[in-house]
């Protein structure tokens, strides 16, 4: 059994991890979205008064898109196991 919860800590702290990393490097790759991306925050800071809640989260429309192609594209070993 603990070898079995051994994994699902990896797993856990892998899946995440790597999704984070695939994450900047697309950035990285792409580097002509950038400023869409941080006129996109600032906007959305100067709407809640320079603090970041939930309402600055909902206006990130282009930022989530973005996160959620990056993520379908990912070539991750743990996100497609069988």
């Amino acid at each position: 059994m603990l070898r079995r919860l051994k994994f699902l800590t990896v797993a856990g702290v892998h899946a995440p991890t790597a999704t984070a990393a695939h994450i900047l490097y697309g950035l990285c790759v792409r580097p002509e979205y950038f400023a869409a991306l941080r006129e996109e925050l600032h906007e959305g800071w100067a709407a809640e008064n320079g603090r970041w809640a939930l309402g600055v989260q909902r206006r990130l429309r282009k930022l989530d898109g973005g996160f959620r192609q990056l993520k379908s594209t990912a070539n991750n070993a743990i996100t497609h196991l069988p």
